[in-house]
């Protein structure tokens, strides 16, 4: 028996190596080098306003052209906000 759990374990392994995503595979072929606009802001992000447009004014820092500002909003809590200068989303 532990050799045939052994064997599947083995083998789970194996195959599920091969189908891993990894950064590797996704190279950037373009980044953003001009001036990021400002981010057109919806009801709903209005309370987090300043830390949205301070990231936006840092320029792209995920995949060549998209943003992300964080902010800490307590104890082990953490707020993004995730745009292309085009759409912003409040997580």
């Amino acid at each position: 028996m532990r050799i045939l759990t052994l064997t599947v374990s083995i083998a789970a392994i194996v195959v599920g190596n091969e189908g891993i995503t990894r950064f590797e595979d996704y190279p950037v072929t373009a980044i953003f080098k001009g001036t990021p606009a400002l981010p057109k802001l919806r009801l709903g992000d209005r309370l987090f306003r300043t830390r949205i447009r301070e990231g936006a004014a840092k320029g792209p820092n995920f995949a060549g052209h998209y943003t992300i500002a964080d902010w800490g909003c307590g104890t082990g809590c953490v707020s993004i906000a995730k745009g292309n200068f085009n759409h912003w989303i409040t997580s």
